[in-house]
């Protein structure tokens, strides 16, 4: 190709960007939802309880998967192992982020504290994030031999971004809890 330039590497299929969407609509649906719901003290504490063992299930798979890319980073195993964890945990993850969003209805977050609403983002981009990496993790999976460069640097910078977004709110969750 001229100039030298790789061809762009495509990863994501329209269905799965559909997903990519509907994950984001979700959390934001369920964000809006929470204004809806009131309940009394011991349902908000069951709610509370809800939420806290989905943020164990749903961070704790998005760790073990991390925690397997460091040790293909320090050539402990193959990246054929870290793509089939992820692809064992995806399940968990996924229960987690959607129970995280269904007990977060019942907790009614305050919507109009900025620091909320960077909450509700940094889960719907964990959420995003999610998909790229279920499609990423499909190519790699798919892939004879070394996988190239660009999907495996791909692999790394969501692992990076779905750190940041899952650590932001867990943070923000705390700060917030907290202040009251």
């Amino acid at each position: 190709m001229a100039l030298g330039l790789e061809r762009p590497l495509v990863v994501i299929t329209a269905a799965e960007a559909r997903l990519a969407c509907l994950a984001v609509g979700f959390v934001v649906g369920a964000a809006a939802a929470s204004q809806v719901f009131a309940l009394p003290p011991i349902g908000r504490s069951i709610a509370l309880f809800v939420h806290l063992g989905s943020l164990v299930v749903g961070f704790g798979a998005v760790l073990s998967i991390d925690w397997y890319g460091v040790l293909w980073f320090r050539r402990k195993i193959k990246l054929t192992d870290v793509s089939g964890h992820a692809h064992r945990v995806t399940l968990l993850t996924w229960l987690g982020l959607i129970g995280l969003c269904l007990s977060g209805m019942f907790l009614r977050p305050d919507l109009g504290s900025p620091l909320t609403l960077v909450k509700i983002g940094a889960v719907a981009g964990a959420a995003a994030v999610g998909v790229f990496a279920l499609a990423t993790g499909r190519r790699l999976r798919s892939c004879r031999g070394t996988p190239p460069l660009q999907l495996v640097s791909l692999g790394l910078i969501l692992a990076v971004c779905s750190q940041l977004f899952w650590w932001t709110a867990v943070l923000i969750g705390f700060i917030s809890r907290e202040g009251r």
